[in-house]
């Protein structure tokens, strides 16, 4: 953008999130921007020229920022379904869309201290209960990868343990079995199955947890729901713990975050291991992380943390399920950067004033 350019307003929605970006050309060094909601009073280095205000604006349905986006009163939207997604296709083909890799997997997730779900055979035969590929190829479409996800996400190479790089017996217990799933039930005192619950997030997606229903009571196991609003579910499940058998939330597994961060998630105590896993194994692995000098022993174990999330199934893998975006054919410079400019799941506008910077309008594709 040239110095005496000006820019026109921007508007951007993400988990139902507005922010309209109001830019003009000015000579300050320093960026001020002001947030309204959570995140106030950040400062960002921008550039020499351009001086942005960030307003987010809450629009509490889905539905009526799709439609704002059809009438061009949103320039960019991450976030959508499938469903959604397919149908833009169809009746706005002029607005351009954007499959990026899902920041993180989906996952069922047992409390690992309580029975039935400190027995093994109890957690594999969940995963083999679950068929991956017919969710993969039904309920995402094709549009996600169909294999089960550990502890570090796939598109991380180097770092993690890729599903093809598994052994065979590794993958035998991923693999949809439910026959196997109902002898390894009894072999763990369930000849009949059980009976259990599910604390699950409203905003997560309870439609693939009422898929998963379906394929646990195939195998005995029967799993009522107990649905939470967002704020009591973190109150009850992240920091209460009161949960005594599975939670289902966004996931708990294929993680894109730095590596000491996503080791930290399953040891002993930590606030994000709402699984209760206690594992002197693992503990020993992030202690041996904190002393490593070089990057190749940092990955090393790293990918020893990712071999036992699967060996010992902490989680029960689900998938994770690609992000679609959409964004106005006016706006320039944008190539799917929205996870990084806002920060993710709450974290803030981490990155928002390097790519807002880059932004701008052509007003004759308007």
């Amino acid at each position: 953008m040239g110095k005496h350019q000006s820019m026109e307003p921007c508007l951007l929605a993400r988990d139902h999130l507005l922010y309209r970006i109001l830019s003009t050309v000015v000579q300050l060094p320093l960026l001020k921007t002001r947030i309204t909601g959570d995140m106030m009073n950040v400062i960002h280095r921008i550039s020499s020229h351009i001086s942005t205000t960030l307003k987010i604006l809450i629009i509490p349905d889905q539905s009526t920022a799709l439609s704002a986006l059809r009438v061009g009163k949103i320039d960019v939207m991450e976030g959508i379904s499938l469903q959604a997604s397919q149908d833009l296709k169809q009746s706005n083909p002029n607005i351009m869309q954007l499959t990026m890799p899902g920041a993180q997997g989906m996952s069922i997730d047992p409390t690992y201290n309580k029975a039935p779900y400190t027995n093994i055979n109890v957690r594999i035969a969940l995963q083999e209960a679950i068929n991956l590929p017919q969710i993969a190829s039904s309920y995402y479409g094709g549009t996600c990868s169909p294999d089960p996800q550990t502890l570090t996400d796939y598109a991380l190479t180097g770092w993690g343990f890729p599903y093809n790089e598994w052994p065979a017996s590794l993958q035998a217990q991923y693999a949809y079995n439910p026959t196997n799933a109902k002898a390894l039930l009894a072999t763990a005192g369930f000849p009949n199955g059980f009976n259990t619950d599910c604390v699950a997030n409203a905003s997560g997606d309870l439609t693939l947890l009422q898929i998963v229903q379906s394929d646990f009571a195939a195998i005995g196991v029967n799993m009522s729901i107990n649905t939470m609003a967002s704020a009591a579910w973190t109150s009850y499940v992240r920091v209460a713990h009161s949960q005594d058998a599975l939670a289902f939330s966004t996931g708990q597994l294929g993680f894109s975050s730095q590596p000491f961060r996503e080791l930290q998630h399953f040891t002993t105590g930590y606030a994000s291991n709402y699984e209760m896993v206690s594992d002197p194994n693992y503990d020993a692995l992030y202690t041996e992380a904190l002393a490593a000098t070089t990057t190749d022993q940092v990955k090393s174990i790293v990918k020893e943390g990712n071999e036992l999330v699967s060996q010992q199934q902490y989680s029960i893998s689900l998938l994770n399920p690609s992000n679609f975006e959409v964004y106005q054919p006016w706006l320039k410079g944008y190539a799917g950067q929205y996870y990084g400019m806002s920060g993710g799941t709450g974290g803030g506008p981490l990155m928002l004033g390097y790519y807002a910077s880059r932004f701008w309008i052509d007003q004759s594709a308007k």
